[in-house]
C-alpha cells in the first residue's frame, strides 16, 4: 500500500500593493457558439477588482490566443503582470 502525502495547509494569497500587477485568470467554458466563440476569458485585477471579459474559440492551441490577447489588450495598457493566479495546472502558466 502506497503512502499518501497531503499537500499541506492552504495559504491565503498575498494582498497586492501595486495596481494592475497581480491578476487572476479563469475561463468560462462549454457555452453555445456565438460568432465561432465558445469560451469567455475572465481576467481580474486583484487590487482594484477590475475585470476584462474576452471571447475565444476553443481549439487545441488556445493558450497561444490567450497570450496574444494579453499582449493586445493588457500589456500595452497596464504593463507586464508580476503574478497570475489560475485554476489551470502549472503547464498552462509555464506555456503562457
Amino acid at each position: 500500500m502506497e503512502k499518501i502525502t497531503y499537500p499541506g495547509l492552504l495559504q491565503p494569497l498575498s494582498i497586492p500593493k501595486i495596481t494592475w500587477k497581480d491578476n487572476a485568470m479563469d475561463f468560462i467554458e462549454i457555452l453555445l457558439k456565438s460568432w465561432r466563440n465558445d469560451i469567455i476569458t475572465v481576467i481580474i485585477y486583484k487590487f482594484i477588482k477590475y475585470r476584462h471579459f474576452i471571447t475565444l474559440a476553443h481549439t487545441l492551441i488556445y493558450i497561444l490566443k490567450v497570450a496574444q490577447i494579453s499582449v493586445d489588450h493588457f500589456y500595452k495598457f497596464h504593463g507586464l503582470a508580476t503574478a497570475i493566479v489560475t485554476y489551470r495546472d502549472k503547464v498552462f502558466t509555464s506555456l503562457y
